[in-house]
């Protein structure tokens, strides 16, 4: 491991610190603890360790947001969009029963990357603008709600060109049909028995 990994991932640890503290004096230090293990595991690469420790903190009931949180994180960095999502949805019940603002920030936010990176930009927007309304004054909130919003508009502007595509695709195929059925009759009016000079060659009755 590198000095800069090192580094990165202690400050993501020490990051993870402030949303612990906000759950206020635990009854006990056991779950605050596990809590905490799971996001130094989940720092240093270690997801399977980190899961199971978060699972073992959600069952306590002061810190179980956090580890909701914390759970849906690692799933999210292991690419299970879906499980994430999930963990998200339970952690931003549990914040904003506890009256957690920075929790539930944290919560909608990553639910956008989540959304955003499967390529729901709508639902990604929408996760954005929530952490506004949890923590107004965060840049990164914001400039990934207006990039959603682009993302969302091009895939419109691409549906209606794409529409427009296959209704002149369909006109020019309504004009191939018209101009094979004339030509065919053509043909039928050509293959008549009539002779150069007009007279008739068929059978006389």
């Amino acid at each position: 491991m590198t000095m800069k990994t090192f580094f990165r991932r202690w400050a993501f640890f020490i990051s993870s610190l402030p949303l612990l503290t906000l759950a206020g004096a635990c009854k006990g230090a056991e779950g605050k603890l596990l809590a905490v293990e799971g996001a130094w595991y989940q720092s240093l690469g270690f997801p399977t360790r980190a899961i199971g420790a978060y699972l073992r903190a959600r069952e306590y009931p002061e810190v179980s947001a956090y580890a909701e949180f914390g759970l849906g994180a690692v799933y999210q960095a292991l690419g299970e969009h879906r499980a994430a999502l999930a963990r998200y949805q339970s952690a931003e019940e549990g914040a904003l029963r506890a009256g957690h603002p920075e929790l539930l920030y944290r919560v909608r936010y990553n639910r956008g990357i989540a959304l955003f990176s499967g390529g729901d930009y709508e639902g990604a927007a929408a996760a954005f603008r929530g952490a506004l309304e949890a923590e107004s004054s965060r840049i990164d909130a914001k400039r990934n709600l207006e990039l959603s919003l682009l993302r969302q508009d091009a895939l419109l502007s691409a549906a209606r060109a794409a529409g427009q595509a296959r209704v002149d695709d369909e006109g020019d195929g309504a004009s191939a049909l018209f101009n094979y059925l004339r030509t065919k009759e053509e043909e039928q009016w050509k293959n008549q028995d009539w002779d150069a000079g007009g007279g008739y060659t068929g059978p006389d009755y």
